[in-house]
């Protein structure tokens, strides 16, 4: 019998909003809400299919989780190239190219968030530490560069897949 794994997220970003609505006359800056739901498929008695969107609770191992992070950037100013950084969430493996988008720059950390780059550029240490490629399991905090200005009240999502390990 499988287990299901309880996602357990211990940080403000996946919780609810992370930042409250500044005074009118403050600068803009993101405020970010992170939601994350799976795909249910259920079959009823008269054998038809339908699948629901659940949102992330209990969760078994081997299911690809979408993480949703919404984005509004709030006070009375723009803000260019807005950053957004977000974790993988603990035992959830990213699923690669996932998280790309038209709309901004994505680059990936296999350090904690201490160093960002492009998949191609990116390094892990061997058990007998020597380098090899990093792969979409190895990364653990994705970076979003929105390019260009948002304007105050621009909202928008940004979104990536991971499975539970």
């Amino acid at each position: 019998m499988m287990k299901s794994i309880r996602i357990a997220i211990g940080f403000a970003l996946l919780s609810g909003w992370a930042l409250s609505a500044p005074a009118a006359d403050q600068p803009g800056h993101v405020k970010l809400q992170a939601v994350g739901y799976y795909q249910k498929l259920t079959v009823g008695k008269d054998g038809t299919k339908h699948t629901e969107t659940v949102p992330v609770d209990h969760v078994l191992p081997g299911t690809d989780v979408t993480w949703d992070i919404n984005y509004e950037i709030i006070g009375n100013q723009p803000v260019t190239d807005a950053v957004i950084t977000d974790p993988v969430p603990a035992h959830m493996d990213y699923v690669g190219g996932s998280a790309e988008t038209s709309k901004a720059d994505v680059t990936y950390s296999v350090d904690g968030g201490q160093s960002f780059n492009t998949p191609d550029k990116l390094q892990v240490k061997n058990a007998d530490g020597s380098l090899r490629a990093a792969t979409p399991k190895d990364y653990n905090v994705i970076r979003w560069v929105i390019r260009g200005t948002l304007q105050p009240g621009a909202k928008g999502t940004l979104s990536f897949h991971a499975v539970v390990q």
